[in-house]
């Protein structure tokens, strides 16, 4: 992106206040071309010159890993995608900097970095202290562009270039052993078929390679009803309520997993049987875990 255009994008957006339930304006992300990302894949030229997109967007998404019920299930999720607003990214914060502190990856630099699930691609910036001194694919089997609120908040995504990939866990297009990290931040519960992602994960990892993953825990009834109730009797009373109204007028899915964790320990026991070594497991305050294993 020029220097032209990035004035221009924050000039409209100068004296152009958004309210936090208000759609979002969409960017495109700053993406690296079929010359760039032609050392990291095992796709021939010829192949990857066919699947570039005019935007240099790779679309790499083979049918062969969707199922009917991901397909509905994921309808359901991009409902919850058009509408998450600034109040989801702001509260969202605080674990991932727990998370990058914890694991020490927040610091990593001259990493070949694979944000598989990665939506917008806001991991990039909002995760790592040194983005810069990263080289970042984002992988995602949806088209997801950057709202407004990142582009607010994070100047850097609309300079720093990332490689963007749409493409499933389940079959990347990476060479072996060509990447220091794989990232799955709330996505693997949303895979067809999560076990083929770890894998594929260790098959495109470097030896001593790490994967993070994160996701949600299926608390009982009693702990869900209890926190509603808990909301409903605190400050931020109007705004769960103004939340809840904009979430039924976008139709968003109370549920739309495909896949529901109880523990950390079936995960952990595929990644152990593929021979990574579990690093840190931590579930957080009963609703979010996360897994660092090392390949």
């Amino acid at each position: 992106m020029t220097k032209e255009n990035i004035l221009k994008t924050y000039f409209e957006l100068i004296e152009n206040p958004r309210n936090i339930y208000q759609n979002a304006q969409l960017y495109e992300q700053n993406r690296f071309n079929s010359e760039e990302i032609k050392p990291f894949l095992r796709l021939s030229d010829a192949d990857i010159e066919a699947k570039m997109t005019k935007s240099n967007v790779l679309d790499y998404r083979p049918d062969a890993v969707k199922t009917e019920e991901w397909e509905s299930q994921n309808k359901r999720f991009m409902n919850y995608h058009r509408s998450l607003t600034p109040f989801t990214l702001i509260n969202g914060l605080p674990f991932n900097h727990y998370l990058g502190i914890k694991t020490g990856l927040a610091y990593a630099e001259n990493k070949v970095v694979l944000d598989v699930g990665g939506g917008t691609g806001q991991t990039f910036v909002n995760f790592f202290q040194y983005p810069h001194k990263l080289t970042y694919f984002l992988i995602d089997p949806n088209l997801r562009l950057l709202h407004d609120q990142f582009i607010r908040i994070y100047p850097q995504l609309l300079t720093l270039k990332m490689g963007h990939i749409l493409g499933f866990g389940e079959k990347l297009p990476f060479k072996d052993s060509s990447a220091d990290i794989v990232l799955c931040f709330a996505a693997i519960d949303h895979m067809a078929d999560y076990k083929q992602f770890l894998v594929e994960s260790k098959r495109v990892l470097k030896e001593k390679g790490q994967i993070l993953i994160t996701g949600h825990i299926d608390a009982p009834m009693t702990k869900r009803a209890s926190r509603f109730l808990g909301q409903l009797f605190s400050a931020t009373f109007f705004e769960f309520l103004a939340r809840k109204m904009h979430q039924l007028t976008n139709r968003v899915a109370i549920d739309d997993h495909t896949v529901h964790f109880d523990n950390t320990q079936v995960i952990e026991n595929e990644l152990k049987n593929l021979g990574f070594r579990i690093e840190q497991s931590e579930i957080i305050k009963g609703r979010q875990f996360y897994i660092l294993a090392q390949k």
